[in-house]
């Protein structure tokens, strides 16, 4: 059994590579989910909290304490503990330096009793590892939240929110890419888990990219016709050309229980409002939150997504201002 593993290891990291049919049929989905062992190239070396490592030995645990007790008809294309080849198969630009990726597991294969997915939930991430020959270590990672929708999933694809700076290592490796290009991946990560109906409003409060994990979690909550949560988001951007899913997020406003405001730090024309939507000059401010804060403060949930001194500032208001710690995220 262990040289089947080995050969099916081994063909994951072809471009495009599918599982033969027959070691499929010899393997059982247990030894397939079996968490593999991650090696030093996928220790960040950052002292991180869990470890790779760490993830490792717990996902082992609980594969051997469920062992031969599972009828799942899947297997996770991603992992927690090694990077796996996904092929880079479209770029969809959605503002001046800031692109839509989508990215499809280099061993995608098909079969009537086994199915490759990506398990991740909304709001989660996955780390992206590239090269760095001018560093010790000699590769680095960088996270980015997966937008896409787990009803969204084509054939082991998956969408992820980058915007290119300059200078910026992670940037300039990322222009390099072209649709085809073979990048590593690991995760899902993160440990949030948005459970319907436990809040009757959800606040979302992000700027710039941190749009991503909302942008998941909006159609999480939309897509499920049973769930009734009400969502109201503040948006910080600098001018209404980098208001990212704008289209996107006309379309899902539609929606009764979803609406958003976009709070603009630069002057803008009122020509320069399409669709329906609500501008507001200057950027999110506690007086602003308050404005939003005329909800429930015992039913109500904050998410939370921006830059570092964006988070901090936020939080410090909603907690001056009467929300409960345990009710608010930060992303």
């Amino acid at each position: 059994m262990k040289s089947i593993r080995d050969s099916c290891r081994l063909l994951s990291v072809i471009k495009f590579q599918r599982i033969p049919e027959h070691l499929i049929k010899r393997m059982s989905l247990c030894e397939l989910n079996k968490p593999e062992e991650p090696s030093q190239e996928d220790c960040c070396q950052n002292g991180c909290n869990p470890c790779v490592f760490d993830i490792y030995q717990n996902q082992l645990k609980l594969w051997e304490e469920n062992r031969g007790h599972t009828n799942s008809q899947r297997y996770d294309l991603l992992s927690q503990t090694r990077f796996k080849p996904f092929v880079l198969k479209d770029i969809i630009p959605l503002t001046a330096n800031t692109n839509l990726y989508t990215f499809q597991a280099a061993a995608v294969q098909d079969s009537n009793d086994t199915v490759g997915v990506l398990p991740f939930k909304a709001g989660q991430y996955v780390a992206l590892r590239f090269e760095n020959a001018s560093k010790e270590p000699a590769f680095e990672t960088r996270d980015y939240t997966i937008v896409t929708d787990k009803d969204e999933q084509v054939n082991g694809s998956f969408q992820v929110l980058i915007k290119l700076y300059n200078p910026s290592r992670t940037s300039e490796y990322i222009k390099t890419l072209q649709e085809g290009s073979i990048t590593y991946w690991r995760g899902p990560l993160g440990d949030f888990e948005y459970k319907p109906n436990k809040y009757r409003h959800v606040l979302m409060i992000c700027m710039g990219t941190g749009i991503a994990p909302m942008y998941a979690i909006i159609k999480e909550i939309l897509n499920n016709e049973s769930d009734e949560s009400v969502i109201k988001m503040m948006f910080g951007c600098r001018n209404p050309s980098e208001i990212i899913f704008r289209e996107q997020l006309c379309r899902l406003s539609a929606h009764w229980n979803f609406n958003y405001i976009c709070y603009l730090s630069e002057d803008y024309s009122p020509k320069d409002k399409k669709y329906s939507e609500t501008f507001v000059h200057g950027k999110i401010s506690e007086e602003h939150i308050q404005s939003c804060l005329k909800l429930s403060l015992e039913n109500l949930q904050v998410l939370i997504c921006g830059t570092k001194k964006f988070n901090n500032e936020v939080l410090s208001y909603l907690i001056t201002n009467g929300v409960p710690k345990a009710n608010i995220y930060m992303f």
